[in-house]
């Protein structure tokens, strides 16, 4: 049973019905039913939008050939996939560096797939 399905039946159970006489009581009962809802909506609409934003990024990625423009983890790639994919070099110190930090994190040059 999830957290909203939860306080609904707190405000169906005796006991929280006597404790809940007091308005502000009910009130925030439902005021938190009405959040987790929103909670539990949010997060369904987040994995649906991930899974279309992942899928359209791959489709635009194989479209214009950005593959092609991958060399190796350099600043040279780097440079040549951020103009293909932005049309400029927007944040492009902050690419190189985190481009570098994932090959590291990823120790990329131990890699047999990149040679």
């Amino acid at each position: 049973m999830g957290v909203t399905e939860c306080l609904k039946q707190c405000k169906k159970d005796k006991r929280y019905i006597e404790k809940g006489k007091d308005d502000k009581f009910r009130k925030d009962i439902d005021d938190l039913i009405a959040a987790m809802e929103k909670v539990e909506k949010f997060r369904k609409d987040v994995s649906t939008v991930m899974i279309k934003a992942v899928g359209s990024a791959g489709w635009f990625w194989r479209k214009k050939g950005i593959n092609n423009e991958i060399k190796g983890i350099d600043d040279n790639s780097v440079v040549r996939v951020t103009k293909k994919v932005n049309g400029g070099d927007n944040e492009l110190d902050d690419r190189i560096k985190y481009t570098k930090l994932f090959a590291k994190i990823l120790n990329y040059e131990n890699c047999t797939n990149h040679k």
